[in-house]
């Protein structure tokens, strides 16, 4: 059986071209039918119902985005800035006192002001109190002379950890120098063992008698002064703020009558945040 020769590659051109059809519509009428109606089908398909159209939308020109951004920053800067600030208030609200030298310190700027009692108060109230008692009628003893004072008991009142010494010091130094007042070390809460103790002394062998204390000696006070430190605790209604009142009370009683012939009350307050507690 005689075999049936291939048509070349060239013979295929030439035929096309003389058929006037293309290399595209050759294949198509050499394809199968199924595959043309499903060629066909898919076409209609994209033709009768196209996809929508989505517009794209345009980026910004660069200059605006970086001025939205830098707008977008300061805002936020700013907003953190002004709520630090906020808080920064709330916390360091100064704490104001009625003490007119509350602010005083001795290295030349301005002091710290505390709820608690500092030194700069202790000298406004001792010396307050000492210029009332040198004003009134019983600062001079009767027929001259001076007055012999004893220390008696300071109470501390507060809720702090106070030394009245650090008050009753500065008076006795204010009223000394005035030359009415001198006060005595044998008796009063002041006392001190060596008044005692030097009239032991007189008992052994090992002192010269002739420099021990005699017998007889020992001055008696006129005078005893003592007093309180006290102070209440207000805070107001909206619990921000807190307000410290202190009150320093002395007084001053007459050995022979019993009479307290001086009394001076001097209030110190000081008023500040509630979110700092003062003790």
């Amino acid at each position: 059986m005689r075999a049936i020769p291939s048509p070349s590659a060239s013979s295929c051109a030439s035929a096309t071209r003389s058929s006037g059809l293309t290399t595209a519509g050759v294949a198509s009428s050499m394809a199968p039918a199924s595959l043309t109606v499903w060629h066909w089908t898919l076409g209609v398909r994209k033709s009768s119902s196209p996809r929508p159209w989505i517009p794209w939308l345009r980026a910004p020109p660069c200059a605006y985005t970086l001025k939205t951004k830098h707008q977008s920053s300061m805002k936020k800067a700013s907003l953190i800035a002004l709520v630090a600030l906020s808080l920064a208030g709330c916390q360091n609200m100064a704490v104001v006192s009625s003490n007119p030298n509350g602010d005083l310190s001795r290295t030349g700027q301005a002091g710290m002001v505390s709820f608690g009692l500092q030194n700069t108060d202790f000298e406004y109230a001792s010396k307050k109190a000492v210029q009332e008692f040198l004003e009134s009628p019983y600062a001079k003893k009767p027929g001259g002379g001076r007055w012999v004072v004893q220390m008696g008991e300071v109470v501390n009142d507060t809720t702090f950890r106070i030394d009245t010494a650090s008050m009753t010091s500065r008076m006795k130094i204010a009223l000394t120098k005035t030359g009415q007042f001198i006060f005595t070390g044998a008796t009063g809460a002041e006392r001190t063992d060596f008044v005692k103790d030097s009239r032991q002394l007189s008992k052994s062998k090992m002192f010269n008698q002739k420099t021990v204390a005699r017998n007889g000696t020992v001055v008696a006070s006129d005078l005893e002064m003592g007093g309180a430190i006290r102070q209440r605790t207000v805070v107001d209604g909206a619990q921000k703020q807190q307000q410290l009142e202190y009150e320093f009370d002395f007084r001053v009683v007459e050995r022979d009558t019993g009479l307290e012939i001086f009394q001076s009350l001097i209030p110190i307050e000081k008023l500040g945040p509630n979110q700092n507690f003062a003790w």
